[in-house]
């Protein structure tokens, strides 16, 4: 996912510290709505990492390997890379938080984007 330019995340000094990671377990169903283009506000607080590999092993995490009738996936892995433009919209709490290990930054409420690509 890519943010908005005037209402993204946080500001970064190089290029490579401009993205950020969430993994999840998400649903089909929930994955529906998301596509190329839809544009997106997220309403709640919302913890990412700078490494990615923390967002797979959160993405890893309690899966269970169901499937359905159709023999799909009822649950699946998903890694968000949110792009960071603003420092605005979110704070770097890696040296303030009891997991400093795992890079955190969160993203304030009311934060647009943009989804590039499923």
């Amino acid at each position: 996912m890519r943010s908005f330019p005037s209402c993204s995340l946080c500001k970064s000094e190089t290029e490579n510290d401009s993205k950020v990671y969430r993994g999840m377990i998400i649903t089909s169903d929930d994955l529906k709505p998301y596509g190329k283009g839809i544009k997106l506000l997220n309403k709640a607080f919302m913890l990412t990492t700078k490494d990615r590999s923390v967002a797979e092993d959160f993405a890893e995490r309690d899966v269970i390997h169901r499937k359905s009738v159709k023999d799909e996936h009822i649950k699946l892995q998903a890694i968000c890379t949110y792009e960071i433009v603003n420092d605005r919209t979110a704070l770097d709490i890696g040296k303030i938080s009891e997991y400093s290990n795992e890079q955190e930054v969160l993203i304030g409420p009311y934060s647009a984007f943009i989804v590039p690509e499923v």
